[in-house]
């Protein structure tokens, strides 16, 4: 995607986000161009833009935001790895699994946290 404009309503479909409001995307949409972390194309005047291409910043925001996210959820693995009692061990690993079902929603909420 770097480098390359898509078209916003392909990244949306894409990403799977077709059911949250798109006045909501737009707006995230409208922050990501100003902290430059994607550029935006589309006609004066319009309220959202067209097409988005990711940013050399975004590459390095979304990378150190990942490393974070996994080295947060492997010091969960590593804790669940040393439990020695197979029933703790099967409660923590359902717990963290629990914790996960809306994986892209917790790392979107991780990300988040990046951006103040």
């Amino acid at each position: 995607m770097l480098g390359h404009i898509h078209p916003t309503e392909s990244v949306i479909e894409e990403s799977e986000l077709n059911d949250i409001d798109k006045n909501v995307i737009y707006g995230d949409i409208v922050y990501l161009e100003d902290s430059e972390l994607i550029i935006g194309q589309g006609p004066i005047g319009s309220n959202h833009s067209l097409a988005i291409k990711i940013t050399h910043k975004g590459i390095d925001y979304v990378d150190k935001a990942i490393n974070e996210f996994i080295e947060t959820k492997l010091s969960e693995f590593e804790k669940l790895i040393k439990e020695q009692d197979p029933k703790i061990k099967i409660g923590k690993a359902w717990e963290i699994i629990k914790a996960n079902q809306g994986l892209i929603s917790t790392f979107v909420n991780f990300l988040s946290k990046f951006a103040n």
